[in-house]
C-alpha cells in the first residue's frame, strides 16, 4: 500500500493543518490530474438535467 501523499491546509489567520491522502482519495486526485490533461477522454455535461437523464437512462 502506497504511504500517501502530505498535504498541507491553510487558512489565513489558521494554524497550518498536515494531511496523509488514503489511497481512494490519491485515486481521486490522479483520476482528476489524467482528466485535467486529457479534457476529451470521458463525456462533461453543461446541463444537470441531461447528465442525470443519461445517468437515469444507464441503469
Amino acid at each position: 500500500m502506497s504511504e500517501g501523499r502530505k498535504a498541507i491546509c491553510y487558512t489565513p489567520g489558521a494554524e497550518a493543518v498536515s494531511e496523509i491522502h488514503n489511497e481512494d482519495t490519491l485515486e481521486a486526485i490522479a483520476e482528476v490530474e489524467e482528466m485535467k490533461a486529457n479534457p476529451g477522454m470521458r463525456k462533461s455535461y453543461r446541463d444537470v438535467d441531461e447528465m442525470m437523464g443519461k445517468l437515469l437512462s444507464d441503469s
